[in-house]
């Protein structure tokens, strides 16, 4: 479970937390695995970010390195253009690299997705952002988008010394009829062990959208400090 915070105050009041937490339970075979995401952030009292992502995941190993998976996931984003984005599908893993210091997986998953396109607001025809003005302001109705896609990620994990690791997530999904309709995410992060249970980590994240929602850009980056508790 990671933990950040960030409180500021002065001639602007600004707060901002993330969670980011895996639970995973293993029995003969089988697995389970639970990744829950949650960021938010205020500016002068007024709601600047709030997204959650969370996953599903369960496994059976056919091998030390292959596994068969089924995958649910489901994204929530109030600045991202959508009210949310399920997926959900069966898929295949492979650890490519797996040594003491080092790991890398490779996996793929057919999916069906399901994408609720936000409202839209403009004011003189150009777009308008939470929170909306008082005025004249046209509202544009949103759309839902249901289709078949594919995901595939790569996780990679380095024990650079021994009190210090780099973990990497880089997932790609993509509709199947229309390869311009992608996603990809990024997570790379670096932890220092400090105790038998907490670490210090820093965490980049990248959320790329190919084809934003009306008025939102394409790519969506966050950079945060956590503390890391490891049980």
């Amino acid at each position: 479970m990671e933990l950040g915070y960030i409180l500021n105050s002065g001639n602007s009041d600004s707060e901002a937390f993330n969670v980011d937490t895996k639970i995973k339970n293993s029995f003969d075979n089988h697995s389970l695995e639970l990744s829950l995401l949650y960021q938010y952030g205020e500016h002068d009292t007024i709601e600047s970010r709030n997204r959650f992502l969370s996953e599903l995941l369960y496994e059976y190993a056919l091998s030390e390195r292959f596994s068969l998976n089924y995958l649910l996931g489901y994204k929530d984003d109030k600045f991202s253009g959508f009210y949310y984005q399920f997926y959900t599908g069966p898929g295949a893993k492979y650890k490519v690299i797996k040594t003491p210091t080092q790991e890398l997986s490779v996996d793929g998953n057919i999916l069906y997705a399901y994408d609720d396109i936000q409202d839209t607001y403009t004011l003189g025809g150009v777009p308008v952002s939470y929170p909306y003005p008082e005025g004249s302001i046209n509202q544009n109705d949103g759309y839902t988008n249901s289709y078949a896609a594919y995901r595939a990620q790569l996780l990679y994990s380095a024990q650079i010394k021994e009190n210090v690791k780099f973990n990497q997530t880089l997932s790609y999904r993509s509709e199947f009829s229309d390869a311009d309709n992608y996603f990809v995410y990024s997570k790379s992060s670096l932890s220092l062990k400090i105790s038998d249970i907490f670490s210090a980590g820093v965490n980049y994240y990248v959320d790329y959208i190919n084809k934003p929602a009306f008025g939102k850009t394409s790519t969506d980056r966050v950079f945060s400090f956590s503390l890391i508790a490891d049980y």
